[in-house]
């Protein structure tokens, strides 16, 4: 039986956790996840047993991202409380390991360089014709979904340096639906607001966050000795 862990008010979050599986490419389950964000969405809050009401996801500040890795394929999950690993499927995860990121919430500072990553959903809302005064939320790509990750990075209390990266990642579906179309920036930023570096490795950047996206990541920049 899952002990009960007490769920803390959004507004009073002080930590983070992390969680990192290696995923089996292999198992059935983790390939019908990677065919289905609705699927990997379930998949990941089982891990969180407590999670109840109508935002259980934001509730829990679960975000995740999945990404291939030197060693394979590698799931992200960041949250509040610590994940219930016991509650994955056998054989879904062949290695994985759980930290705190309260030192990396004590290490920001303005005038840090780091190292970031995201895989994000750059998107606008935009109106369906000229005649049409109906509106709806379309993805961004190329040029565009660079000058929004601009904008999303300056109110997440990031200076970009030049030379950051942006590549399409892999798309999202929703059943038979393609929902999203995510794209993952790399590079480098000087941190400008503690408070808002804060809030977005809190909350997430953009949209899809149910689905992989949103889970920015940040670390240590050392340059490189020419």
């Amino acid at each position: 039986m899952t002990a009960t862990t007490a769920l803390p008010a959004t507004a009073a979050v002080t930590s983070l956790h992390l969680t990192r599986l290696q995923l089996d490419p292999a198992h059935p389950l983790v390939q019908k996840d990677l065919r289905n964000g609705r699927e990997m969405h379930r998949t990941i809050m089982s891990l969180f047993p407590q999670a109840h009401g109508d935002t259980p996801r934001s509730d829990l500040g679960v975000l995740f991202r999945i990404e291939q890795q030197r060693h394979g394929l590698v799931m992200l999950v960041q949250s509040f409380i610590p994940a219930h690993l016991d509650e994955l499927p056998v054989g879904y995860s062949t290695a994985a390991d759980q930290r705190s990121l309260a030192p990396v919430l004590e290490w920001i500072q303005p005038g840090l360089t780091v190292r970031y990553r995201i895989v994000a959903h750059p998107t606008a809302v935009r109106g369906t014709g000229a005649t049409d005064t109906r509106s709806r939320r379309v993805s961004l790509d190329g040029q565009e979904a660079a000058d929004w990750w601009i904008r999303k990075a300056e109110a997440a209390g990031m200076d970009l340096h030049p030379g950051g990266t942006g590549h399409l990642a892999a798309p999202i579906r929703i059943g038979r639906s393609l929902a999203h179309r995510p794209i993952r920036f790399e590079g480098t930023a000087t941190l400008t607001d503690t408070d808002a570096v804060h809030s977005s490795l809190r909350d997430g950047i953009g949209q899809g966050k149910p689905y992989g996206c949103g889970l920015l990541s940040l670390a240590p920049h050392t340059p490189t000795r020419g």
